[in-house]
């Protein structure tokens, strides 16, 4: 599916108290609409409660972009170096007691 960058610059002008449906979503966000009925997005702001049809204020969703954008930053930045993967031999046993059954 394709963004509809017109819809998304209308969007981008009205204010945060607009209820938009499931398709402005769709191209407000660049995620699919089958992804949004299904509720598929960890973290993505809940529809309003009562109606009929899934809608989404645009305040909600300029919020959820923002702290997304600020998620993904973060994560850029205090990216922690590669450490050395242990071999399954190396690792501790699960549970505290050893691998040779001791603690039985």
């Amino acid at each position: 599916m394709e963004r509809d960058w017109d819809l998304v610059e209308r969007l981008s002008r009205l204010e945060d108290c607009v209820v938009v449906g499931v398709v402005e979503t769709a191209a407000y966000t660049g995620l699919a609409p089958a992804t949004l009925r299904g509720r598929g997005v960890k973290g993505f702001p809940t529809p309003i409660p009562g109606l009929r049809h899934l809608k989404w204020s645009l305040g909600q969703l300029r919020a959820w972009a923002k702290g997304t954008e600020a998620k993904s930053q973060v994560e850029v930045e205090v990216a922690p170096a590669p450490s050395a993967r242990q071999s399954r031999q190396n690792r501790p046993a699960a549970g505290g007691a050893s691998a040779k059954g001791e603690g039985l």
